[in-house]
């Protein structure tokens, strides 16, 4: 199936040119193979020489990184004619003012090459063909072969050979593979490596529309959708900051902070930055340096990994010892990169981070290489370090995150209940619905638990659930249930922070998650928000937890009063419906 962009159907068109029903053509999944990317009614600018601007259009724009480039326009009506230099729809209107739909589409073409020049992609364009086609989607083959063409759309055999009919839209890609394989501008194939076909889809094809492309596994369902639009529009804040030097930008969990963070770092990196990507664990380290594998300007790292490199050791005073061996740096002015980004840059705020001056060096550094530093972070995601690094409070530019594009609405308002947070109404107002959280009890713990677990596991898989992760929410205590028993891979909270998964089960959530003193964990309930926040679709609890210690959280984590059904209450504090039997 091709990747149809917008996702969630065609652009707005005008009901008389029907261009729904060529997008449904090209949109079934099984007419078009998933290497065709395929864009509706494409705008673009171009200035002539007083630098007055034209808009153009393209109602369908096709790109292949194999074979290239395709505008089609697409033309509906049986009565399409030409007639003494003009041509006309069957109503008798003309098509384009009487220009026609060859030369249209040309125009769309010649507009589409300035684009790649306008933007410093000119070697780009050399490897790259770009076609121009005519699609009469109502017109039959019989009918067309006795139409006579004009002398300015070409060679008859030229233009008959650009031009899809009623009959492609049984087989488009046999026909679209037709056109590719014409030769164009003295161009006999693309050329274009992987690199370099990603460079034009997100410069020149679809700019507009990155975030959503890096997310290759496209799961169309209409909450997945959905959560892709909010993500696009949740990157758009990085259009805004141009040359800003230190830039914090602030979210709660699944308001898109790794994605945008992933975006800057591509931006930076086509405009010929090298980028150190920094963050905290192992796990999304891998996620991010898989995501950027085609971007090699950006090295990925964890702050250990990146210490150690430096340093070449971890002993106790090992963090004063990066800030020394970065001021060295900062001195020679020799540091490999020129732009540094951070995320979940919460957890940074040791003490020998602090003291030595990690935030005010790297801003230094980037500054005086000409680039930038970037860090994103929620304080109450912070698990790892004592205290929030005060510099992110520093920032030549401060900005917020308010729109949730990961969980569902009940799984957001699940996961911000735990910690007590006011839910503010625009974090949600778009939001996907989905199921409520499950909470399942087990006191007797054991082998009981683990078969709640695994049963949870079994039903997100039967409702469509293609990642699941079961996550303790343990303080400092391996998980209580492994692998095996659980069906799923296990990890601690902690260590998938800054992932996600379609379904999430939490597990080790018992009184000391609200009422343990931890200095490390931001808020009481900070492991259970964390761990929450994690799934897009389906939430499940499997607690441990007895009356007595669900009263003591209710009274004691949460603040409230405790009422005859202190289980059921603390489902409720959660936004959770409670599953299998309670003995309150």
């Amino acid at each position: 199936m091709a990747t149809m962009i917008p996702s969630d159907g065609p652009r707005e068109f005008l009901p008389e040119s029907r261009e729904d029903i060529v997008w449904e053509a090209l949109a079934d999944k099984d007419k078009l193979s998933n290497d065709y990317y395929v864009i509706h009614s494409m705008h673009l600018l171009s200035a002539d020489k007083d630098d007055m601007l034209h808009e153009g259009e393209g109602d369908f724009v096709i790109f292949h990184p194999r074979q290239g480039i395709m505008v089609i326009e697409a033309k509906a009506g049986k009565g399409i004619s030409y007639t003494d230099g003009t041509w006309y729809y069957g109503s008798g209107h003309l098509i384009h003012n009487g220009e026609g739909p060859y030369v249209q589409a040309r125009k769309t073409v010649h507009k589409l090459e300035g684009v790649f020049r306008d933007r410093g992609l000119k070697k780009l364009l050399d490897k790259t063909k770009v076609h121009s086609a005519v699609w009469f989607f109502d017109l039959e083959r019989q009918k067309f072969a006795g139409l006579d063409l004009p002398a300015e759309t070409g060679p008859d055999d030229r233009t008959r050979s650009i031009t899809l009919l009623k009959e492609d839209l049984a087989d488009p890609q046999a026909a679209i593979e037709r056109i590719f394989a014409l030769g164009t501008s003295g161009k006999s194939e693309t050329t274009l490596t992987d690199r370099e076909a990603n460079l034009v889809f997100r410069k020149v094809i679809c700019p507009h529309f990155s975030i959503v492309a890096s997310l290759a596994d496209i799961e169309r369902d209409n909450q997945e959708r959905r959560f892709l639009r909010l993500l696009n529009g949740q990157k758009k804040v990085l259009d805004f900051i141009v040359d800003e030097g230190y830039v914090a930008i602030q979210g709660f969990s699944g308001t898109g902070k790794t994605l945008v963070a992933t975006e800057e770092a591509r931006r930076m990196a086509e405009d010929g930055k090298r980028v150190l990507f920094l963050c905290f664990n192992a796990l999304l380290r891998d996620e991010l340096a898989g995501t950027l594998t085609d971007v090699p300007e950006v090295k990925v790292q964890t702050l250990a990994a990146f210490c150690l490199e430096l340093t070449g050791s971890m002993e106790n005073d090992h963090h004063a010892a990066l800030c020394e061996r970065l001021a060295d740096y900062e001195q020679a002015g020799d540091f490999p990169y020129d732009c540094v980004i951070i995320d979940e840059a919460q957890d940074f705020g040791f003490e020998g981070l602090v003291e030595f001056g990690f935030f005010e060096t790297l801003r230094a550094i980037t500054a005086a290489r000409g680039g930038s530093f970037f860090v994103f972070y929620d304080p109450n995601q912070r698990v790892q370090a004592a205290a929030l690094p005060p510099a992110l409070l520093d920032a030549d530019t401060r900005l917020t995150l308010r729109v949730n594009c990961r969980n569902t609405r009940e799984i957001a308002l699940c996961s911000q209940s735990a910690v007590g947070l006011e839910t503010p109404a625009r974090y949600l107002e778009m939001s996907v619905e989905g199921e409520r959280p499950r909470m399942c009890f087990s006191p007797q713990g054991g082998k009981a638990a683990a078969e709640l677990v695994r049963a949870e596991v079994s039903r997100m898989r039967k409702l469509g659930a293609k990642k699941i992760a079961v996550l303790s929410c343990t303080n400092g205590r391996y998980p209580s249930i492994s692998e095996q028993e659980a069906g799923a891979p296990v990890y601690t909270a902690r260590r998938f922070k800054g992932l996600e998964a379609d379904g999430v089960v939490l597990i080790d959530v018992d009184a000391s998650s609200w009422l343990a003193e931890n200095d490390l964990v931001a808020e009481p309930g900070g492991l259970v928000y964390v761990g929450a926040s994690r799934a897009k679709r389906f939430l499940s609890v499997v607690t441990t937890m007895d009356r007595d210690e669900c009263e003591l959280v209710v009274v004691h984590g949460f603040g409230a009063t405790a009422g005859e059904k202190p289980m059921q209450q603390l489902a409720d504090l959660l936004g959770a419906e409670v599953v299998g039997p309670v003995v309150n």
